[in-house]
């Protein structure tokens, strides 16, 4: 949250007084990210490897889906998956292991020894005005996590793995457990919008798409968008903002969905009710499924539940336009989304932290007129050789994934904390050079702090929190 200037002809690292800095905060800074404290991380599932050296490595990019100017719109795949991950080990944080870690696919990889680095998910970027819409796909495989499939739902207590069976030798004892774990949805911090349908609704859950005879998920982005008809039901969306001049939320019933999908998920919840584990094998009654359960819902013209694979995200970021305050009509019911640096993360409840854990987590910029000005400013009133405002967002990710174990969580100091995928990165920057730092903590549990820059060396200045502009105005 901070405007850092380099001073001509000086390099800096920061190495004085901690601060404080809480989450999702928007900083403009530089330089060297010195070490974070060494707190434990997670349990191993394989063998070890070297750990790349801390603090020498290259802060990567993280890949961004953008908006369309033309159309005002944000449209892209927002796909959760696993895979063997490498991980700082807990004991001794100069080895890494593989380990079986959800996330969201970004498009990009590196790999140490062959094992892919724990990047964050894609960063989404959006204006006011715009409208959000997103195919959620979940392709994470229940396999890799014992049975982290409807457990707690139905009754039946914790998830399992195979290394840590639950409710044995003194591990997790319901309620205080993971469960549903590979089970999914999206939720947008900071955005001004509805919580429920197509919107900022955590209460939706996603199960994992089917998968099939040589173990690949049968949802996918093609059928998304095509039989399904995502693209279609965006498009629509557009339409229905576009037409509102009040606040609005759109679609409000289960039939404004695309045909195609609405009978696609009724026959694959029918199928997964006749062969989901527990459900109508041990005497539970048919209320335990979660067909009838959306059946339900639907009859009383409420929104349903439970989905398979693949979710159509949609929801306006809503611009304030009065050019005065108090408003001219102050009868009027007045809303506007805040510009700002957020993020989004997984959040099906009874499994938040341990998907949050594993990394389920990006960041989420919501540009406006802020934005403008800071860029305008630096192009032509601070033009140092032209540089202008170089912007850096860097995702904080406390990763520290025992499957499936919550008390294992308990009693740590922490996890190893990372930055966009890697420990300590480093930044470069120029002489006279600005940027701006959007830094967000999407840790369940660490707090993060920032050593202030030795002094003569570099000009820092918060400008946001929590995607609100520092102004007296504010």
């Amino acid at each position: 949250m901070n405007n850092l200037i380099n001073k001509p002809g000086k390099t800096a690292t920061f190495h004085t007084t901690p601060r404080r800095l809480c989450a999702n905060a928007l900083i403009m800074a530089t330089v060297v990210l010195l070490p974070f404290p060494a707190i434990q991380a997670a349990e191993s599932q394989q063998g070890f490897v070297a750990c790349p050296p801390f603090g020498k490595q290259d802060l990567l990019t993280v890949p961004e889906i953008i908006r369309d100017a033309a159309k005002h719109h944000l449209r892209g795949v927002v796909t959760a998956g696993d895979e063997l991950r490498l991980l700082w080990f807990k004991s001794t944080p100069t080895y890494c292991a593989s380990q079986y870690m959800r996330y969201l696919d970004n498009g990009q990889s590196f790999k140490i020894d062959g094992l892919p680095e724990p990047l964050p998910g894609p960063t989404l970027r959006a204006r006011l005005g715009d409208t959000v819409e997103l195919t959620f796909l979940n392709q994470i495989n229940p396999q890799d996590f014992g049975q982290s499939i409807d457990r707690g739902e139905q009754g039946l207590g914790c998830d399992k793995t195979t290394l840590y069976p639950a409710n044995t030798q003194g591990n997790d004892v319901p309620p205080n457990c993971f469960h549903g774990s590979s089970t999914a949805n999206l939720h947008f911090h900071g955005t001004h919008t509805s919580p429920g349908t197509t919107g900022d609704n955590v209460l939706i859950q996603v199960r994992p798409s089917p998968r099939d005879g040589n173990g690949k998920p049968i949802v996918t982005k093609e059928l998304a968008e095509g039989p399904w008809q995502f693209n279609e039901f965006f498009s629509e969306c557009e339409k229905q903002y576009a037409q509102s001049v009040d606040p609005f939320v759109w679609p409000t019933q289960w039939d404004q969905l695309p045909l195609a999908y609405r009978t696609a998920q009724e026959e694959k919840l029918k199928d997964y009710d006749k062969t989901a584990p527990y459900i109508g094998k041990i005497g539970l009654p048919d209320g335990q499924k979660l067909w009838p359960k959306n059946e339900e819902a639907i009859k009383n013209k409420l929104w349903p539940q439970y989905y398979i694979g693949a979710y159509p995200y949609c929801f306006h970021l809503p611009e304030y336009t009065d050019k005065t305050w108090p408003p001219a009509n102050p009868g009027a019911l007045q809303m506007g989304q805040s510009p700002g640096t957020q993020w989004y993360h997984a959040h099906k409840h009874g499994s938040t932290a341990i998907d949050v854990a594993n990394g389920i987590s990006g960041a989420f910029i919501i540009e406006g007129d802020y934005d403008d000005t800071l860029r305008d400013f630096y192009k032509t009133t601070y033009d140092h050789k032209n540089w202008g405002l170089k912007e850096q967002v860097l995702v904080i990710q406390g990763l520290g994934v025992t499957p499936n174990l919550e008390k294992s969580r308990k009693g740590r100091a922490g996890f190893l904390l990372s930055v966009n995928g890697r420990q300590q990165p480093v930044l470069s920057m120029r002489p006279g050079e600005v940027q701006l730092w959007r830094v967000i903590n999407t840790s369940a549990k660490d707090g993060l702090y920032i050593p202030s820059p030795p002094v003569g060396t570099l000009a820092w200045r918060q400008t946001a929190q929590d995607g609100v502009q520092l102004h007296e105005k504010n």
